[in-house]
């Protein structure tokens, strides 16, 4: 935790926008360590609605933390990187390539 006085300037960029994700991004707003949260997510409806209601969430005046969508260049340029994206499991398969889950 940073003290009041402290600005952040650092950023964490979440990979996955889905239910793990959005509550990273959440208790990264909550708990601030970071000054942006990038959340990046293939599926772009996801991604946008999960900006929207983190971006309203930073409305209750949380040591200026920014919460925005980005690509996965501006994640590869975040401090900190947490990989959340993954596929459901399909019967009978334990491993799932990166095809599968596009």
């Amino acid at each position: 935790m940073h003290s009041s006085n402290e600005k952040l300037t650092s950023s964490i960029a979440v990979i996955g926008a889905g239910d793990v994700g959005a509550s990273i991004a959440y208790s990264l707003l909550l708990n601030p360590v970071a000054h942006d949260v990038i959340l990046v997510d293939l599926k772009e409806e996801l991604l946008e609605a999960q900006v929207r209601d983190l971006g309203d969430a930073t409305f209750r005046g949380n040591a200026g933390v920014r919460v925005k969508k980005g690509t996965f260049e501006e994640a590869g340029q975040a401090d900190v990187i947490v990989i959340t994206a993954g596929a459901k499991q399909k019967k009978g398969k334990l491993f799932l390539s990166t095809k599968d889950m596009c």
